[in-house]
């Protein structure tokens, strides 16, 4: 009855008591107008009014049998006089009985990799925050996690693409997972990304799509700064794959080395402007040893 309330005459209902068609109800029947009459004190002139009721809850064969029940929110707007801070009631109410908008992400996840445990999957969703300095970097990650990019067989089903088979393998079926992890090419790519990061690190980085992929801690047994230096160089890697998304081509490793020492360069300056470059030799220290990169060696003064 919200929009039979800007009525003038249903407004002269609101005001004895008829709110809502609740309020026209009685052991599961349609009351009577003399009954309306004696409960609410209804004037005869609203005898036409109510026979326009009857004959629409008549005309939609509606069971009056089943008595409607109020949602939370409805009881909270009907049940009590509003005050000034329902607007924050209301608010809350709706959220804590909204479903949750990323359950079918996470199914979505747990289908193509394994089941997580919710501290797992809330590590994955904080992980574009803490990928990286740039922000462009960050909303790569955010894409990744969100499944933002539309792979061969969407595209194919969308009538955007003659075939559903990836573009790279010839093999398999172009799907999300295939595209940025499962292709036998793109599985060689990864392999040579980790292997020069394990080179770099002095350790294993562990082959697992939950933590390459999503970020989920698995057993990286690394220190702080070389853990960061990590999940950069894995990041670096899942934005040359998203840059060649929809080619035949891979990204290669000379590629990857070429985005590294670019970032590097930024982060110099970063961490320069911010008074503390020795954080920066840190984490990038092994990576500058390594590659024997003479020029980002701090001064004397710093």
């Amino acid at each position: 009855m919200s929009e039979t309330k800007k009525l003038k005459g249903f407004q002269q209902w609101d005001a004895i008591g008829i709110s809502t068609v609740g309020d026209l109800l009685g052991g599961g029947q349609l009351l009577t107008f003399e009954a309306l009459q004696t409960e609410y004190q209804m004037q005869r002139s609203q005898h036409f009014r109510y026979i326009q009721i009857q004959h629409a809850w008549k005309a939609q064969n509606i069971d009056l049998s089943t008595l409607m029940e109020f949602s939370p929110i409805e009881a909270r707007l009907l049940g009590e006089q509003i005050d000034r801070k329902a607007v924050s009631m209301t608010y809350r109410t709706l959220l804590n009985n909204a479903p949750d908008r990323l359950h079918k992400l996470r199914g979505r996840w747990e289908r193509d990799i394994t089941e997580f445990e919710d501290i797992d999957w809330e590590a994955a969703l904080m992980h574009p925050r803490e990928v990286a300095i740039k922000s462009r970097l960050r909303l790569i990650q955010l894409k990744i996690l969100h499944r933002c990019y539309y792979d061969r067989k969407r595209l194919h089903s969308m009538g955007r693409a003659e075939s559903a088979c990836c573009l790279r393998c010839i093999q398999g079926e172009g799907t999300f997972m295939h595209t940025i992890w499962g292709c036998p090419r793109i599985q060689a790519y990864w392999g040579l990304i980790i292997g020069e990061l394990n080179a770099v690190l002095d350790f294993m980085i562990p082959v697992e799509p939950a933590y390459i992929l999503l970020g989920i801690p698995s057993d990286v047994d690394l220190p702080r700064h070389k853990l960061i230096f990590c999940n950069l160089g894995l990041m670096i890697a899942k934005r040359d794959i998203a840059r060649h998304w929809g080619a035949k081509e891979c990204p290669t490793l000379r590629e990857w080395r070429a985005g590294m020492d670019m970032y590097m360069a930024a982060e110099k300056t970063t961490y320069s402007a911010r008074g503390c470059p020795r954080k920066f030799l840190r984490i990038w220290g092994n990576w500058i040893q390594y590659h024997n990169i003479d020029e980002f060696l701090p001064s004397p003064a710093e």
